[in-house]
């Protein structure tokens, strides 16, 4: 059996010589440099970089927009650092509603079984409007091609594509701020899918008014294809209303075939200018054209509700925060992720598919990223562009900003100076410093809506969860595609059962809750399973978890994962997004003081219902910690949860004001954080240390090339002579300086470190 190692050194790496990063701990030799996170709401960007130019805060958490580049671009006070966003912005189009999709049932409700119930034995799949998905417990519509009402809908999304103006949200709503979608995965990892494919391929698509080829599978906008799809599946204009025509009626609205198309829902975020802009654009552009919409501009607590709890919408301005492995296609696009009627869905475009399920199980599931995982992904992402099940719009070519006065900030590869993705580290509220400070004012653009590590999903949630908890393992700030360690100071991968991945954790020895009580491999073993357990609609990260078979405890520091699968990524979803270690002594607490149930009743081995069956998740959602004292000891749970660098000390999700403290007895030292992030940035291209890949970084690689030596040697000390080997410039330490460390250092040419 072969097994992989992954060994994580944060405290053997030495620092060559001094670098910018390097400073004697101000306030503590443990965990973060400053004392306090104080972290305020500010409602809108515009409000948060005011408040950044007049000092009242000293870093933000939101892109700026053009015009704020602009008027700072000479301000010496404040430093600007650019990203290229691993996320999406775009509209969703749910698929299981008329017109955008079919599968709303005869009383209005999703999963409706009110006319047409559960398969019967040897009943064919297509007698029945409504299917059963064993995953999740629940009746969805899968698209047929035999159905002229799915191949209708099917042109509706279509036709919004290419009504769709890409162009102009570029030039006129982001203002050159923002990578464009050719399929739904960012610029930033186009590796993993084939544009070409999607360049070269077309198709033609059946419909009542005859044949419309689509020549392409990356859409621009073209108004009179639109037209032509519209009038050819049946949606043509009523010469009276210039409405168009229903083809079949809509159940939910008591439309009737032959009448005009009620109106859209369309809910437009308000919160954020880009995403406003860009619905508006787009909602006028279909009423130009008349498809009539019902445009709901809203705050982002109330999108929530209609469409991800209750999916009453047709079209909704999305945002997204991805990982980098690829699986977030399953988590958005497989049916399985679609819950309803069970609780809200990350997964709510409701994209029901079966040849589009077959490959988005296969990039969660084979083996090896290249060539089998990459194949997987370029066939799924062929599919979501065919069938237009959503049209993803841009990721953000962002840049955020901070105060002059800070230094040690980390601009992270994909996130920037801040970042609120589970599992991969606040690195800037570890390292960052200011002379004569104490505290990091940092600003928000909307408030958070809980602090649950089970049940929270939003950015503004995971901005304050991030601090407070920590994962198993995270990623490397400047190079997401290698891991670091964060509890877990080692893991390994293997097989058992022949075809099934395990996989091992060592948690380091002074790992400490915010109680002062150690982690142990109990609290491991509970996370994962509890995060399991909890299930769909509870957890906002069970896709993460939801292959784990049971955790076994080795000994006190070391534990097993079994999953059920055999998948490459599976360290990545026990120990990055699934692996944010609970202190169970708080959760049990909760058990029994609330009554959830949990672990009464015996284990259930089916993989379809765990143990979610045998008590009451959905409660999990009703507690919180931020406020409840489970433990009745008179301190509230979640100033006691996590082991991450900084201990919840208070908040109010009303004004959206939080206080954090520095945790000192954190795992971590400030010199071994230093020391690392130098590190894992002159791997990059940073030969002089100095935080910037520049020209002068590229001018000793060459002054060394072709010269080979001992990696570990010193470096030269400045000026260094030409034609002689130099450690500093052998970027991947191969003991020879190549036009590969040149092309490393050129890759990275102009990043910041921070």
């Amino acid at each position: 059996m072969k097994t992989k190692h992954f060994v994580i050194a944060l405290l053997v790496l030495a620092s060559i010589f001094a670098m910018s990063f390097s400073l004697t701990p101000v306030l503590a030799e443990s965990g973060p440099r400053m004392l306090k996170l104080h972290c305020v709401n500010y409602g809108d960007p515009y409000s948060e970089f005011t408040a950044l130019e007049t000092g009242a805060i000293d870093i933000v958490d939101w892109p700026l927009t053009k015009y704020w580049v602009d008027r700072w671009a000479t301000n010496p006070s404040i430093v600007m650092r650019d990203f290229s966003e691993i996320g999406e912005y775009g509209y969703a189009f749910n698929c299981q509603r008329w017109p955008t999709g079919l599968g709303v049932g005869p009383d209005g409700k999703m999963g409706s079984l009110v006319e047409y119930g559960p398969p019967k034995t040897g009943a064919a799949v297509d007698d029945y409007l409504t299917e059963y998905d064993g995953k999740t417990k629940s009746y969805k519509h899968y698209f047929n091609l035999i159905d002229v009402y799915d191949r209708e809908a099917w042109a509706f999304r279509l036709a919004l594509s290419y009504l769709t103006d890409k162009s102009y949200i570029q030039t006129e709503i982001l203002k050159g701020y923002g990578e464009m979608f050719d399929t739904y995965m960012p610029q930033s990892l186009k590796s993993l899918y084939n544009k070409g494919n999607l360049t070269a391929s077309s198709f033609t698509i059946d419909l009542p008014g005859g044949s419309v080829t689509i020549p392409s599978l990356i859409y621009t906008k073209n108004v009179d294809k639109a037209i032509e799809l519209l009038n050819a599946a049946g949606f043509t204009e009523n010469p009276v209303t210039h409405v168009r025509i229903d083809p079949k009626g809509d159940w939910s609205t008591t439309g009737a075939a032959g009448g005009d198309l009620k109106p859209l829902i369309f809910y437009i975020r308000l919160d954020d200018p880009n995403r406003k802009a860009a619905g508006e654009h787009l909602a006028a552009d279909m009423q130009a054209i008349g498809i009539p919409v019902e445009a709901r501009v809203v705050e982002k607590t109330v999108a929530f509700k209609s469409v991800m709890v209750e999916y009453n919408f047709h079209l909704y301005t999305e945002g997204y925060s991805f990982g980098a492995d690829g699986d977030f296609l399953y988590g958005v696009f497989s049916s399985h992720q679609f819950w309803a009627p069970v609780g809200w869905s990350g997964g709510y475009q409701a994209a029901c598919f079966r040849d589009l399920d077959f490959w988005l199980d296969r990039v969660l599931y084979s083996p090896k990223l290249d060539p089998d995982g990459r194949y997987a992904i370029g066939n799924a992402t062929y599919l979501i562009n065919k069938y237009q099940v959503t049209e993803g719009l841009w990721a953000a070519a962002g840049v955020k900003a901070y105060s002059a006065d800070w230094s040690g900030v980390v601009n992270m590869q994909g996130y920037g100076v801040d970042h609120g993705v589970p599992g991969y580290g606040e690195y800037s509220f570890l390292n960052m410093y200011k002379a004569g400070d104490d505290t990091i004012n940092y600003g928000f653009k909307s408030s958070p809506e809980a602090i649950h590590i089970i049940c929270s999903e939003w950015v503004w949630d995971w901005q304050l969860l991030n601090c407070i908890y920590d994962p198993l393992i995270g990623r490397n700030p400047y190079d997401l595609s290698k891991e670091v360690g964060w509890i877990a100071e080692s893991w390994s991968l293997g097989l058992w059962d022949g075809d099934k991945t395990y996989v091992d954790f060592a948690i380091r020895s002074n790992a400490k809750f915010h109680d002062g009580t150690s982690v142990t491999a109990d609290d491991v073993v509970f996370s994962l399973e509890f995060i399991r357990d909890c299930g769909p609609g509870t957890a906002w990260n069970y896709a993460t978890v939801m292959d784990i078979k049971n955790v076994t405890k080795i000994d006190n520091l070391h534990v097993r994962v079994y999953f059920r699968v055999q998948s490459w990524m599976a360290a990545h979803w026990a120990g990055i997004v699934g692996g944010c270690v609970l202190n169970s002594k708080l959760w049990w607490a909760a058990n029994d003081a609330y009554g959830w149930g949990y672990r009464t009743a015996v284990f259930n081995p089916d993989p379809a219902v765990y143990r979610r069956d045998n008590w009451e998740s959905a409660k999990v959602r009703e507690y919180h910690p931020w406020t409840d004292d489970a433990n009745n000891n008179g301190i509230k749970d979640l100033v006691e949860d996590g082991a991450g660098p900084w201990k919840y000390k208070s908040g109010d999700l009303l004004t959206g004001v939080f206080d954090l403290d520095a945790w000192p007895q954190y795992y971590l030292t400030q010199d071994a954080i230093s020391t690392f992030l130098g590190n894992a940035f002159w791997a990059k291209g940073d030969v002089n240390r100095d935080t910037l890949v520049d020209t002068k970084d590229m001018g000793l690689i060459a002054r060394a090339l072709g010269f080979s030596g001992d990696p570990n040697s010193t470096p030269l000390p400045p000026p260094q002579p030409w034609d002689v080997y130099n450690s500093a410039a052998d970027l991947d330490k191969n003991t020879k300086v190549e036009l590969k460390d040149l092309a490393i250092a050129g890759d990275s040419y102009g990043n910041s470190a921070g």
